[in-house]
């Protein structure tokens, strides 16, 4: 991973020419005391391209008056970290409407182009800080946005001054990619565990803890020397962040953590807080559309619905490096042009010597090292989530522990999207259960403990799912209705695998039981249609059919189980629509041009 690559040239539009009297205008916002929004900006620039510029995080100097100018003018109200600090201990809520404002990076426009407009318009700020940037010790700094474009210690200190800014931690030099797996993926360095290749191991988690800590006493040794204050923030630089990293943050003696994400709305009592990442030069509108969509419309809270695939490892396992990789690219050029927005990965396997992972743990022997790089790819080539399918009944007729396995995966690959917990036919029976039973079933409350654990390695910008798997007999249908929504309490979603039904009168049968459920649930619901064996043009053309019936019945969460390299030409040809979210004929493309052979 490179660090961004930005750049900064001064210039200004005339102060004058922007109100800087406070003429309230009838905003529909209507935050909480106690929360608050935060932005997140970078590089701020004259000649940013309107649309396609080569830094995509840089603002255009118009952008940002204008947004100025118009937040000085609105019932927003901007706050200071000291705020926030004073609200958590009780001495003084936040006001209503606060918003944050910060800068990554350290860029020279954060002093020749923003302190201007602070001063001009009173509003406080926040800049995170790369101290071996600034210090000149690590070249990344100028690597990415230039020689000389860089603020100096004396200009910090004199926005330090204006009692306008505060200053935070961007790390001392986590502000990269480091090595984490054995195929030379690069991942944040704050979060990861460094793979140490001439060594063929990753770290132990004492040298994890080492490694960070020494950065961060390190980066906020620097700011306070410098500036003669006393650093309690780190922002985490790409937003990575996980509690455990969190924890070693406090030991640092910052104990503010700011990420990134989508949920925009923060409250005092947050571990982390969240932040808007402004990207592709946003527009003043653009920036008071984020915080409408927010507030009025609930965003951050908005179910997401996906189209997905299930499959396996048996298609990346080669004999060496290169027909690894091989593999994968293949894989994923047939996923991309799928064009789905979910992957669920089987993690184990059953061979006749045993069962096998795919990620180094305590708990079950390693046939190869791929699922971290498989999620990371799938991550920054495709922009879908993978989530682990982990089978529970592997772990309970063999004896092994799964709390250790299901840590060590999240040590070992924090940016996973969630943790799909398969139970099988025993959901039927949990379906079927009277409501004080199922609460406290003891499966799924130690599904739950195991997730709660597991979270610590998790991270928080990414807001990781808990997902229950399992198949749904004849017997079962019927209760879905009542149980569904207890269930959808405890779980992010409710996974279900169906066998294709065996005629049209089942088939009828089976949709009749997810019609009637409430809308809410059926956004819960994730519906996988089994396509292992299909014989036939009729068979695909069956699923096909399925598909499409159960999202015209309002279930949008659906996808197929298993997908392989040997019968992906036949989904692309049969399953393509219902199954594919490309909604443009002009980004089509078909890799199976050989033809289908059903």
């Amino acid at each position: 991973m490179k660090p961004l690559i930005l750049a900064a040239i001064f210039g200004l539009l005339p102060l004058w020419a922007y109100s800087s009297q406070p003429s309230h205008m009838d905003d529909p916002y209507i935050l909480d005391r106690n929360q608050s929004i935060s932005f997140n900006f970078h590089d701020v620039r004259d000649d940013v391209e309107k649309f396609g510029d080569k830094d995509p995080y840089a603002v255009n100097t118009k952008n940002l008056v204008a947004f100025f100018d118009w937040l000085h003018r609105s019932q927003w109200h901007p706050i200071r970290l000291e705020d926030i600090d004073q609200a958590r201990l009780g001495k003084r809520p936040l006001p209503a409407n606060a918003i944050l404002l910060t800068f990554d990076d350290g860029t020279l426009s954060n002093y020749t182009h923003v302190f201007p407009l602070l001063k001009q318009y009173k509003i406080p700020a926040v800049f995170a800080i790369v101290t071996s940037w600034i210090d000149k010790r690590n070249p990344n700094g100028e690597i990415a946005y230039g020689t000389n474009n860089l603020m100096s210690w004396p200009q910090m200190r004199e926005m330090q001054n204006s009692g306008l800014v505060e200053f935070a931690s961007h790390s001392d030099s986590l502000h990269e990619g480091v090595l984490s797996n054995p195929q030379g993926n690069q991942q944040p360095a704050a979060t990861t565990r460094q793979y140490l290749s001439h060594e063929n191991r990753y770290e132990t988690d004492i040298e994890y803890k080492t490694r960070i800590l020494n950065d961060l006493q390190k980066s906020k040794t620097r700011l306070d020397q410098e500036l003669g204050i006393h650093v309690k923030t780190i922002i985490w630089p790409y937003g990575a962040v996980t509690p455990e990293s969190e924890k070693i943050a406090q030991e640092a003696g910052l104990p503010f953590s700011f990420s990134l994400g989508k949920s925009g709305i923060n409250h005092i009592s947050d571990g982390t807080l969240k932040r808007i990442l402004v990207t592709n030069n946003s527009t003043a509108e653009e920036l008071k559309q984020e915080l409408s969509n927010l507030i009025d419309y609930h965003e951050d809270l908005l179910i997401e619905q996906g189209h997905s695939i299930s499959l396996g490892f048996d298609d990346l396992v080669g004999k060496t490096e290169d027909e690894n990789n091989q593999k994968l690219g293949i894989l994923l050029n047939n996923i991309q042009a799928l064009s789905i927005n979910r992957v669920f990965i089987d993690v184990i396997k059953d061979t006749p010597q045993g069962v096998v992972s795919f990620f180094p743990n305590r708990t079950l022997p390693v046939q190869q090292d791929l699922l971290n790089r498989f999620i990371w790819q799938s991550k920054t080539r495709l922009f879908i989530n993978t989530y682990a399918h982990i089978p529970i009944s592997t772990f309970k007729s063999s004896g092994q522990p799964l709390m250790p396995f299901i840590i060590d995966l999240m040590k070992n690959n924090p940016n996973i999207s969630g943790l799909d917990f398969d139970i099988g036919e025993t959901l039927s029976k949990i379906v079927m259960m009277d409501e004080k039973a199922r609460q406290s079933h003891p499966l799924l409350e130690e599904i739950q403990n195991i997730q709660r654990s597991s979270e610590y390695h998790s991270n928080v910008s990414i807001d990781s799912k808990l997902l229950l798997h399992g198949k749904l007999n004849k017997q079962a249908l019927p209760y879905l209705k009542q149980t569904l929504p207890q269930l959808i309490t405890k779980f992010d979603y409710i996974h279900l695998d169906f066998d294709q039904p065996e005629n049209k009168v089942e088939m009828a049968e089976y949709l009749s039981h997810l019609k009637v459920l409430p809308q809410a649930c059926k956004n819960k619901l994730i519906i996988h249609i089994n396509i292992n064996n299909l014989k036939n043009e009729e068979a695909w053309k069956n699923v096909q059919h399925i598909l499409r019936e159960t999202q015209r019945i309002g279930l949008q969460n659906i996808g197929i189980h298993t997908y392989t390299l040997a019968n992906a030409a036949r989904v692309h040809h049969y399953l393509y629509n219902p199954l594919s979210q490309n909604m443009s004929p002009l980004t089509y493309k078909n890799p199976f041009l050989e033809g289908v052979k059903p």
